[in-house]
Protein backbone atom coordinates (compact mmCIF):
# COMPACT_ATOMS: atom_id res chain seq x y z
CA UNK A 1 0.00 0.00 0.00
CA UNK A 2 1.35 3.76 -1.22
CA UNK A 3 0.62 6.74 1.12
CA UNK A 4 0.79 9.85 -0.18
CA UNK A 5 0.08 13.27 0.92
CA UNK A 6 -0.74 16.19 -0.60
CA UNK A 7 -0.16 19.78 0.65
CA UNK A 8 -1.70 22.92 -0.72
CA UNK A 9 -1.86 26.17 0.78
CA UNK A 10 -4.75 28.95 0.20
CA UNK A 11 -3.62 31.87 0.83
CA UNK A 12 -3.84 35.78 0.12
CA UNK A 13 0.27 35.97 0.27
CA UNK A 14 1.69 35.24 -2.63
CA UNK A 15 4.79 32.54 -1.30
CA UNK A 16 4.58 31.04 1.74
CA UNK A 17 7.32 29.37 4.14
CA UNK A 18 8.17 25.48 4.15
CA UNK A 19 10.28 23.42 6.54
CA UNK A 20 12.28 20.14 6.23
CA UNK A 21 14.54 19.10 8.70
CA UNK A 22 15.71 22.84 9.60
CA UNK A 23 15.97 23.77 5.95
CA UNK A 24 13.01 26.85 4.66
CA UNK A 25 11.94 27.82 1.62
CA UNK A 26 9.90 29.93 -0.03
CA UNK A 27 7.60 28.86 -2.61
CA UNK A 28 5.05 30.23 -4.28
CA UNK A 29 1.32 29.49 -3.46
CA UNK A 30 0.02 27.24 -6.18
CA UNK A 31 2.66 25.05 -5.06
CA UNK A 32 1.98 21.34 -4.79
CA UNK A 33 3.70 19.45 -2.35
CA UNK A 34 3.67 15.47 -2.04
CA UNK A 35 4.84 13.42 1.00
CA UNK A 36 5.42 9.78 -0.18
CA UNK A 37 6.54 7.24 2.42
CA UNK A 38 9.78 5.70 1.76
CA UNK A 39 10.03 2.24 0.85
CA UNK A 40 12.85 1.50 3.20
CA UNK A 41 13.41 2.40 7.26
CA UNK A 42 16.23 3.33 9.27
CA UNK A 43 17.22 2.49 12.75
CA UNK A 44 17.85 5.19 14.91
CA UNK A 45 20.03 5.50 18.26
CA UNK A 46 17.64 7.07 21.61
CA UNK A 47 20.45 7.92 24.47
CA UNK A 48 18.75 6.17 28.09
CA UNK A 49 19.16 9.77 29.00
CA UNK A 50 17.62 11.71 27.07
CA UNK A 51 14.12 12.48 26.28
CA UNK A 52 12.47 13.42 23.51
CA UNK A 53 10.19 16.17 25.87
CA UNK A 54 14.30 17.24 27.35
CA UNK A 55 14.76 18.21 23.70
CA UNK A 56 11.73 20.56 22.84
CA UNK A 57 12.26 22.06 26.30
CA UNK A 58 16.29 22.53 25.60
CA UNK A 59 15.36 23.90 21.70
CA UNK A 60 12.66 26.25 22.48
CA UNK A 61 13.71 27.26 25.43
CA UNK A 62 11.07 26.23 27.68
CA UNK A 63 11.44 27.47 31.57
CA UNK A 64 14.63 29.59 30.70
CA UNK A 65 12.23 33.38 30.86
CA UNK A 66 14.44 35.01 33.63
CA UNK A 67 12.97 38.60 33.77
CA UNK A 68 10.52 37.83 36.38
CA UNK A 69 13.75 36.33 38.89
CA UNK A 70 15.06 38.66 41.62
CA UNK A 71 18.38 39.04 41.64
CA UNK A 72 19.53 38.43 45.55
Amino acid sequence: MKLLFRLEVDSREKEFLISLDSRIASVAKNTKVFIEKAPFTIKSIIPNNQSFLQTLRSKLLWGEDTRNETNL
